[in-house]
């Protein structure tokens, strides 16, 4: 083994010649290939490398930390990226992996831990079972969720670097964006770095699509033959039926091979298929698409909600009450009662008291019964009427408060 020298000639690992730190000519050797800033190596079955490897008839790739992140070559970390069942296999390594997977969720915390940090609100706006279903499919460069919710609720979206676009299945009970609602042609776009309330009425499908902003503009661009990249944080599309429904088929169709054949959306060229068609069938909507933009007043009640999470967030595990809500964000009560109905399908009363419920299930559920009572916490949470919060308990999680403790 051979370490790299101080004018970044080439080091040795195993009977290869690591490729020089500036990708000189080394780099182009056959089997290297330079993804910034790591180096990727394929090892196929009986060359030199896979001889010396436990992993013999199998194709890896290999991802190297490069020496400025640590000093010596002996403390670089060789992590195994992808195995290959085929050495034909032709790796790219300049794309990532397709994958699939399916996850259920029984709990709104749950929920959240799950869609990390693109989802930073979620909560169920009525009692019942709650149950979410959630299909990702990442293909090469497109990101789709699909979820599958068996309550009304309302989510709070954060965008990051990606363009998304978010659309009903074609029989769902109606959604809001942004407070108003969606009609059955019409889509929701979001710009990177953009925000969205999204509201559902009842049980149904929510279906996301999510691309990187530069593979976004240069679809469009090379698809459309123009930029059609949101000037606003989030705005909703009235698009052609048709065109929509083609969507919707398309989608659906990828979540049914997630679902039941996830070995298709695994093999890298069936995925950039599926990938190419979807993109075309969301650019075809949104450059047909009449745009609608958030007014002014839907902008300033958008301020209100996020300074409600705020108020939450610095609140975090203690009740809050209506009056000391409305003292805090100066808002009159009225005006409270509108803005929550329209962006979180609930008014402030009911909405406060779901998150007190479930504060109180949150304790009791990780509380010991052998130190812990359910009229301790229920006092705690602010429910003084035990046999009230016995019932507004159960018909929100499905048990009552001594069940959920017991467990």
């Amino acid at each position: 083994m051979r370490q790299r020298t101080a004018d970044g000639s080439a080091r040795r690992f195993g009977s290869r010649d690591l490729p020089p730190r500036d990708g000189g000519p080394a780099a182009a050797m056959t089997g290297w290939h330079r993804l910034s800033p790591f180096f990727v190596m394929a090892a196929r079955p009986g060359g030199p490398l896979a001889n010396q490897l436990p992993q013999i008839g199998v194709s890896l790739v290999f991802e190297f930390w490069p020496a400025p992140i640590h000093s010596e070559f002996d403390r670089c970390q060789c992590l195994i990226r992808r195995v290959v069942n085929s050495a034909s296999t032709n790796l790219r390594c300049d794309m990532p992996m397709p994958w699939a997977q399916i996850q259920d969720c029984a709990d709104v915390d749950e929920v959240r831990s799950v869609t990390g940090p693109v989802v930073s609100e979620y909560f169920a706006a009525s009692g019942g079972p709650f149950h979410v279903r959630l299909v990702s499919v990442a293909l090469h460069c497109l990101r789709l969720d699909c979820a599958t919710e068996t309550l009304p609720r309302s989510l709070f979206l954060e965008m990051h670097d990606r363009v998304g676009i978010g659309f009903s299945a074609s029989n769902n009970f109606p959604m809001k964006h942004q407070g108003a609602e969606l009609l059955a042609n019409e889509i929701s776009m979001m710009s990177p770095g953009g925000t969205l309330w999204h509201t559902t009425t009842g049980p149904g499908d929510w279906f996301t699509m999510a691309l990187p902003e530069d593979d976004f503009a240069e679809a469009g661009s090379t698809l459309v033959g123009r930029d059609i990249m949101a000037c606003t944080p989030s705005l909703v599309a009235r698009v052609a039926p048709s065109s929509l429904a083609r969507l919707q088929s398309l989608y659906a169709a990828a979540v049914r091979a997630a679902e039941s054949a996830p070995e298709i959306i695994a093999h890298p060229a069936a995925a950039r298929a599926l990938e190419t068609t979807l993109i075309e069938a969301m650019l075809e909507c949104l450059a047909q698409g009449d745009m609608r933009y958030d007014s002014a007043s839907r902008r300033r009640h958008a301020t209100i909600i996020g300074r409600l999470g705020q108020l939450e967030e610095a609140n975090r595990g203690r009740p809050l009450f209506l009056a000391d809500v409305c003292r805090s964000l100066r808002v009159s009560q009225r005006s409270l009662h509108q803005i929550c109905q329209e962006y979180l399908g609930v008014g402030p009363k009911r909405y406060l008291l779901l998150r007190r419920l479930r504060l109180a299930y949150r304790e009791l559920e990780t509380a010991s019964r052998s130190e812990t009572t359910v009229t301790e916490v229920a006092t705690k949470y602010g429910f003084w009427e035990l046999g009230r919060f016995a019932v507004a308990y159960r018909e929100t999680f499905g048990e009552s408060p001594s069940a959920t403790l017991a467990r």
